[in-house]
Order: structure tokens, then sequence, then C-alpha cells
């Protein structure tokens, strides 16, 4: 469970640079628990992302871990999917603009030997959400891999990886955990600029180990980030809290544009069934006077 002390490290590490490593102090029982549920869900598969990251995903919500008759999985995903984003809303100073949902669903990851993630950010800069955005995006892809990689920038403004605005990981693996001998940490490149893809101008270089019990959570928008290769099973559940407006914003477009079709689709049958009527009222009409 969450508390004070908890929302106070996040507080600070996401005001003062941006990423915040908080330890939950789970038991060594939950843990060994949370992985055996995991592998034996059988749902992680590669992510078709090969090119940059090597490991397995697999996604999850509360309902269906319930569902599955799971022991241990509704916890990680009680503190995931409801007690973080509440923390956050009720405990955490952020931004209004940057208010959060609760997700509904978690991913689950494992890396296993020699499994990496090349550098990489989560979510798209705030500078990109502007008007400019799609054109800017337009040519930053063209001119790194002609049109399709245009079309591929442009769409990932419009996807729900856009909408990201916190990167939230809770580690399932063993507390003895070793940087030297496992590999495997999670590389934080901090201050870096917002064109820096592979953390040349970075101020500074953090490594956290993925010990299990530990939550780290991030700005999605800016943090660049990566995961050194792992020669050792590395567990993780990643969840993104999405933002508040942009989200419900969607929605709110999706339903005007559901409305809009409903009615349209109303008026054209209105349309083609008045001359129907008309048609059918005459042949009645006439029916009657021939009697």
């Amino acid at each position: 469970m969450l508390t004070a002390q908890h929302a106070k490290c996040i507080a600070r590490g996401l005001h003062e640079s941006g990423f915040a490593v908080c330890d939950l102090m789970m038991s060594q029982n939950l843990l060994k628990g949370l992985v055996s549920e995991v592998e034996g869900l059988n749902i992680l598969e590669k992510s078709g992302q090969e090119k940059h990251r090597g490991d397995k995903i697999g996604w999850i919500g509360r309902e269906e871990s319930k569902a599955l008759g799971l022991k241990y999985m509704p916890q990680a995903l009680r503190i995931m999917l409801s007690e973080l984003p509440a923390l956050l809303h009720e405990k955490v100073q952020i931004e209004e603009s940057r208010h959060v949902l609760s997700p509904e669903r978690a991913m689950l990851s494992l890396y296993s030997e020699g499994a990496a993630y090349t550098p990489h950010r989560d979510s798209i800069s705030s500078s990109e959400l502007g008007l400019l955005g799609l054109p800017r995006a337009a040519m930053r892809g063209y001119a790194n891999g002609g049109i399709t990689e245009a079309l591929v920038e442009m769409a990932t403004l419009r996807s729900e990886a856009s909408k990201r605005e916190y990167t939230a990981i809770l580690y399932l693996n063993p507390d003895d955990w070793s940087a030297e001998m496992d590999g495997g940490v999670l590389r934080i490149f901090c201050g870096c600029d917002e064109d820096d893809k592979e953390g040349g101008s970075a101020t500074q270089v953090e490594d956290i180990l993925p010990i299990g019990g530990r939550l780290v959570i991030f700005d999605s928008r800016t943090i660049l980030h990566a995961v050194l290769p792992a020669t050792r099973k590395r567990f993780a559940m990643t969840a993104w809290l999405l933002n508040e407006q942009s989200v419900l914003g969607q929605r709110t477009a999706m339903a005007v544009k559901e409305e809009y079709c409903l009615l349209v689709s109303i008026s054209l049958t209105v349309l083609v069934s008045i001359p129907c009527m008309y048609y059918s009222t005459s042949l009645l009409i006439i029916s009657l006077l021939s009697l």
C-alpha cells in the first residue's frame, strides 16, 4: 500500500529531476507469487519492435486477474492502477494540465538473457502537442526515413502513447539483484536536449537496479531511458498514466462524431422514407377511389 512517505518521495523526485525511486518493501513471498503467476499466464510475446527491444510483453487488468483467480496479481495491479493515480491527484502537486486518469491495464514484461531496450522516451514532448506538431513530425520522419517514417511519426501523434504523462514501473525480481552479475539496470539520462535520442547531451546518468518491490515513476515526455542487457530473467509491471484532458477530449470528440453519424443516418432514412410514404399513400387513395 502506498503511504504519505511514498507520496513525499514521488513528489520530491518528480519536481527535482523528473523521476522518483521508492522501495515498497514487498515480501519475497509476494514477489515470488507474482513471478509465478506472470509465467503461468502464458501471455508474454515479442513486442514486434525487435530492432529496439528484446523483451516479451503482455497486458492484464484488475478484472481479468480476478476472473482468472489470481492471488497475487490483483495486489500489484491495485497499487499501479488505482493507488498511484489517486496519490498523484491528492498528494503530489502536479500541474492541472497534467492530471492523469487511472489506466485500465498494465504491461507485464520479461527480459531474458541478453535482452535490452535502446534509449527512448515513452511519449512525445509537450512541444509536439501544438498546432505545429503534425508538420514537424512529418518533416522529421521524412528526413529520417522518407514517406514511410513520416507516416509513422504522424500516427504516433494520434496514438495512445502521445497521451502518456507518467511512466510507473514496479519490479518483481529478487532483492539480491546485482548490476555486475545480472545486468538489466534501468539507465536514466538526465537533462537531455529534447531532440537527443541517444543520451549524448545528458548532464547526469543514473543506473537503477530492478530490485523486487522497487517502484520507479518518471516523466514520460522528457525522460530518456534504456534497459541494459540482462543476464538473468528480469520481470516488471509497467503502467502509463494518461493525460486526463487528452483522453476525455478524445472521448468527447468520438461521442460527438457518433452522434453526428447517427443524426445523418436518421436524416437520410427520413429523406428516403418520405417519397416511399407518399407513393404508398397515393396507391392507397387510388385503391379506395376505385372501389
